[in-house]
């Protein structure tokens, strides 16, 4: 050995490299260990063998085995070893039997460790899971997952209390082994993709016996963790410059001396009490050191691997020497604090005596003579050992624990015992649970940044893939479908991490750095033009987060929590703040939902808000602003919409989410952990959709999502919601009816009524009537009451027959008293004045111009068209843009609130009420509660086919539906044979211009514009009404004077006014009374009787299988 002297330390001995380096196995990672008794060990390297050579002999013993081996540890004679067909597999030696498999994994082991105890082992793989095995019981193992990368090193703290690791995501976590959950997770080595990729094996070491320190390898020092802190304790460094990393660090069993090994081939041994590099030795090729392995008996030889297969034994490593320099040092920073502790006892504790009597004495305001005559002298003369009396003042500020004793010497034996009274007293340090890290904002259906080869995005539109090697930098863009464009292919030189597509455009961003600024590229391909990308750069200091791409904006979120919302051809369109630091972002046609943290949650929980923007061409509106729900200790693994444009989100605990506008609320309606068949499977979210209700995503076996190659198939998941009881009939049903429910659209009756069917026949059949009516009130179709009475009948359930007879009485009941109340609700609403906003009034404005210019047209159009008999003038205000239906037709069968809807409810005119009044009344009864209805609608049916069909031309079919056009919406009607009635109604001379109508005709367009939402001649007929009752005397007198002279007739002008409001009445129910009459056969009929029912909509009814397989069910 060579010493040499170097600044800083003492002394520092080059070790002479090994006589003679073993070529133990091929070329390639190769690791190596000691046995208990310190003999012999045992390697393990690339070309699947485990070979055990003895100390100081060439002898060697091969275990051939099938795998490649990765890792390996010795206990007695077991041997476990880490291999390619993701096993941990157990021999015997020596003759190296099998002894089965210890555990499984889903992708090959990269490393394991054994406690120091030889009772639990340590293990990691490729799949990111690191798993705890008990020796004594092979099937108590704990799964320990949160590493995004494969793992690197795994370490077991000697108490069994904590555990460490290291992954190729660049984190190093120290794990509680009790919860299963980190307490401490820092970036420390560079990120890669893979093992073989990785700069540095970052092979951690624990202290042994005690544990109370954390070894663990960086660039070029060794960071020492202080235990439970976590924090940095001291750090080890090498004075002479070093060639890539510190690979690999391994603590002697004194638990003072450690050795480290690099890449370049340099092995350091160093002392940790004086923080010095004692020894320091040179791999004789250079080659990286792989592993580093202390002999247990003794402790004062290694062994040592490197990257060419080759092993070395480096004897007598610390000699007693080395020792007895390391405990002289030892020694004398014993002395030196010693002789520290002396100085402060005879000088420094003097001296805070003094300032404590000092202060003492100025809260006093009486000094006896004693304190006069103190303050005379100087400050040694005056106090001494023996006069000092410090009463009550503490010193436990001054002094330590370990100093009180001696305090107590010089203070006497009263003032030592106030002195430790006051050190009790101080409160006890405040400790809470620490607080959950804050989930890092991230892209929905991406995989890590860190990955070489990962995917950017994948979602129902198409793929965006991403390669970066040292050859190649590159961004793929590859459609679904073809039809919607060709592959894209980018370079990614500026190393854009972030990106989104859809149909029209792929929007990337990069994160930028200390050189580069921030930016968004947006390649819009949708565009017509030859100018498809444009780019922006972020102002100073602010970074992009997140990003998302509509139908007609692309929007992207930074660290300083703004919103910049873009167009696709790159206008600036609209700037907003989140109230939180941003999670995820999505958007789909107009809308754009935000993920966001909303404060600090309950140990272990995000505290995540959303908000929902819709964002048009012209205005911006928040539609939802609320909590985010998520599963018990659970991150946010997905956010975006559904293929219909319903907000979903999936947890890290595989439940699936759907917002339910109707209630406000997410509704969980999958979990896929249902569809996992171990604990390591995943499914990776691609989009969802509802009709069919399915979830798409990529199934993953240990990770947490997929590899780029080979490409992964998606699958299909169906929608369940987790309803109690799903293997009976019952719960099946149940979920099934309100898995409709909850994926109907606003306004859309949700639930099949065959399912309220077959659950109300169950529950007849189970004899549950009371639950049977509760299914009865979920029925929105009178088709389906009809049903459920009969098959009660039918079922000889008379009870529950009559019961539901007096219900849907009932109901019908309130249905005509609340058609009443609703139609005096609407005229309340036409009576009282529409406010109308600004800009609307603007608009109307505008249209009332354009109005104007179609006026003077169709008047032109009307003097040249004077003289035609048949053709009528078009009105002034009448739009000829296409109207919003009426009201009636657009009632929802089931409400979008909560609340119950009577599905007996009328909403017919009050022409339609007149007629059903002279209509039979209805007798309530039994099963034949719809009887009577049928009854009369066949006999009305039949009265109007009697009526009409002679009046039929040969040859014509009566149409079952009419049909609203364009002409007569003008107020025209098609051409049409007439029958002889209706020749004599139109050769009847007509009736004189009323005072009425000619004030109507004057003043028609003020009332079409003071009421634009009524819409046809009746409507605005109604209001007319009403208006001219209201009109004073003398105004009514003028126009009835206007009528006299018209007409050539004397009438008395208060017998006209009475007579002409009751025309127009006339008129109006003579034109409903016409259209009945024009109606044909039974289906109109039926259709009229209806239209008196909530049930005008098109409401879902049984097929007559289905009532058959109902009934034969029935009388089984």
């Amino acid at each position: 050995m060579n010493m040499s002297y170097q600044r800083g330390s003492s002394y520092k001995m080059e070790l002479d490299p090994p006589d003679k380096m073993r070529n133990i196995h091929c070329d390639g990672h190769t690791e190596a260990c000691y046995d208990v008794l310190g003999k012999k060990f045992l390697s393990c390297g690339e070309d699947g063998e485990i070979r055990i050579w003895k100390a100081g002999d060439d002898d060697v013993a091969t275990l051939e085995l099938a795998d490649l081996v990765n890792s390996l540890c010795v206990l007695g004679s077991k041997v476990f070893a880490g291999t390619q067909s993701n096993t941990i597999q157990c021999y015997l030696l020596p003759e190296g039997a099998p002894d089965g498999i210890l555990c499984r994994f889903t992708s090959p082991v990269t490393h394991l460790a054994l406690s120091e105890d030889g009772k639990k082992l340590v293990a990691g793989a490729d799949d990111f899971m690191i798993k705890m095995v008990d020796l004594s019981d092979s099937k108590d193992q704990l799964l320990f997952n949160a590493h995004t990368a494969p793992i690197l090193s795994v370490a077991l703290d000697p108490k069994l209390e904590y555990m460490a690791s290291t992954s190729c995501d660049g984190t190093l976590k120290i794990w509680n082994v009790e919860s299963q959950n980190w307490e401490k997770s820092v970036v420390l080595f560079p990120k890669c993709s893979d093992t073989s990729l990785a700069k540095t094996k970052a092979r951690i070491s624990w202290k042994p016996k005690d544990g109370e320190l954390l070894a663990i390898p960086l660039e070029n020092e060794i960071q020492l963790y202080a235990r439970d802190s976590w924090e940095t304790s001291f750090t080890l460094k090498p004075e002479e410059e070093i060639e890539g990393f510190i690979n690999v660090v391994s603590w002697a069993p004194d638990g003072v001396h450690l050795a480290s090994g690099t890449t370049g081939g340099l092995l350091h041994i160093w002392d940790t009490q004086s923080k010095k590099c004692i020894k320091i030795m040179k791999d004789p090729k250079g080659l990286s050191i792989g592993c580093i392995a202390w002999n247990p008996q003794g402790g004062d030889s290694l062994v040592f691997t490197n990257a060419m297969g080759q092993a070395g034994i480096l004897e007598k490593v610390l000699t007693k020497t080395t020792i007895k320099a390391a405990d002289t040092t030892n020694k004398e920073q014993k002395e030196d604090f010693s002789d520290l502790f002396d100085d402060m006892a005879e000088e420094d504790l003097i001296e805070a005596a003094m300032q404590a009597e000092k202060k003492a004495g100025q809260n006093t305001e009486d000094q006896d003579d004693d304190d006069d005559m103190a303050s005379d002298l100087g400050p040694t003369e005056a106090l001494g050992p023996e006069d000092l009396e410090l009463g009550d003042n503490p010193l436990d500020d001054l002094l330590q624990d370990d100093t009180s004793q001696g305090a107590s010497n010089l203070l006497g034996d009263d003032d030592a015992g106030s002195v430790m009274s006051e050190a009790k007293v101080l409160p006890p340090p405040i400790t809470g649970p620490a607080p959950t890290p804050l989930q890092k904002p991230f892209i929905p259906s991406s995989t890590p940044a860190h990955l070489s080869s990962r995917f950017m995005k994948w979602n129902m539109v198409g793929i965006v893939r991403c390669y970066d090697t040292d050859e190649e930098s590159s961004i793929d863009v590859e459609f679904h479908d073809a039809s919607v464009h060709h592959s894209l292919h980018f370079d990614n030189q500026l190393n854009h991490t972030m990106a989104d597509l859809n149909s029209q455009a792929v929007l990337l961003a990069t994160e930028g750095d200390t050189d580069t600024p921030s930016e968004v590229l947006c390649q819009y391909f949708a565009s017509w033009d030859m100018q498809k990308e444009w780019s922006t750069a972020m102002p100073k200091d602010e970074v992009i987060k997140a990003l998302a791409l509509g139908t007609e904006f692309a929007a992207v979120v930074t660290n300083k929590r703004l919103v910049r919302v873009f167009t696709l051809s790159g206008i600036q369109k609209d700037i907003f703040s989140v109230p939180g630091p941003i999670v995820t972002m999505a958007a789909a046609g107009q809308s754009l939902l935000l993920a966001y943290h909303q404060g600090a949650g309950v140990p272990g929980d995000q505290c995540l808000g959303y908000q929902l923007y819709q964002l048009s061409r012209k205005t911006k509106a928040i539609s939802l602003d609320n909590r985010l729900p998520l599963s018990a200790k659970s991150t946010l693994n997905w956010l975006g919409f559904t293929v219909e444009g319903r907000p979903g989100m999936v947890d890290s605990n595989g439940m699936v989410r759907l917002y339910h506008q109707a209630s406000s609320s997410w509704v969980p309606t999958a979990n896929t952990r249902n569809h996992a068949k171990s604990k390591s499977d995943h499914h990776w979210v691609i989009g969802m959709q509802e009709d069919p209700a399915q979830l798409r995503c990529i199934s993953c076996k240990g990770p947490t999502f997929p590899p780029t190659l080979p490409r992964p198939t998606p699958i299909l998941l169906p929608f369940k919601l987790p309803f109690c009881d799903l293997e009976a009939d019952k719960g099946q049903l149940e979920e099934s009816y309100w898995r409709q429910r909850v994926l109907a659209s606003p306004g859309q009756e949700g639930g099949s009524q065959e399912t309220l069917m077959k659950m109300f026949a169950l529950s007849c059949r189970a004899n549950r009537e009371v639950r049977a009516s509760d299914v009865c009130r979920l029925m929105s179709s009178q088709h389906a009451w009809t049903l459920a009475i009969k098959y009660a009948s039918r079922s000889r359930k008379m009870h529950l027959a009559e019961k539901l007879s007096e219900m849907a009485a009932e109901l019908l009941r309130d249905g005509e008293s609340g058609s009443e109340e609703e139609e005096e609700e609407e005229v309340e609403e036409q009576r009282r004045p529409v406010r109308v906003p600004r800009r609307k009034q603007q608009q109307q404005q505008e249209d009332d111009e354009d109005d104007d210019e179609e006026e003077e047209m169709e008047q032109e159009e009307a003097e040249t068209t004077e003289d035609l008999p048949d053709m009528k003038a078009i009105e002034p205000r009448e739009r000829l843009a296409m109207k919003p239906k009426q009201r009636i037709s657009v009632l929802p069968l089931t409400p979008v609130n909560s609340q119950k809807r009577n599905p007996f409810k009328k909403s017919a005119p009050p022409a339609a009420k007149e007629v059903a009044e002279k209509e039979p009344t209805q007798q309530w009864g039994g099963a034949n509660v719809f009887d009577g209805m049928k009854k009369q609608q066949n006999g009305k049916g039949a009265a109007s086919k009697k009526d009409t069909s002679p009046t039929a031309p040969k040859g014509s079919k009566t149409s079952k539906k009419s049909q609203m056009t364009l002409t007569t919406k003008m107020g025209t009607k098609k051409p049409e044979q007439k029958s002889p009635k209706q020749d004599e109604k139109e050769n009847k001379p007509k009736k004189p211009m009323s005072a009425f109508h000619l004030w109507l005709e004057d003043n028609r367009s003020e009332l079409v514009t003071e009421h634009p939402e009524e819409d046809g001649e009746a409507e605005v007929l109604k209001i007319a009404i009403q208006k001219w009752r209201e009109v004073d005397a003398e105004t009514r007198k003028k126009w009835t004077e206007k009528a006299k002279e018209v007409a050539g007739e004397k009438l008395d002008s208060t017998e006209a006014t009475d007579s002409e409001a009751k025309d127009a009445e006339n008129k109006l129910g003579s034109d409903k009374k016409r259209k009945r009459e024009e109606g044909d056969g039974d289906a109109n009929a039926e259709k009229k009787i209806r239209a008196k029912n909530v049930f005008a909509k098109k409401s879902s009814t049984l097929n007559k299988s289905t009532a058959n397989k109902l009934a034969s069910f029935a009388r089984e």
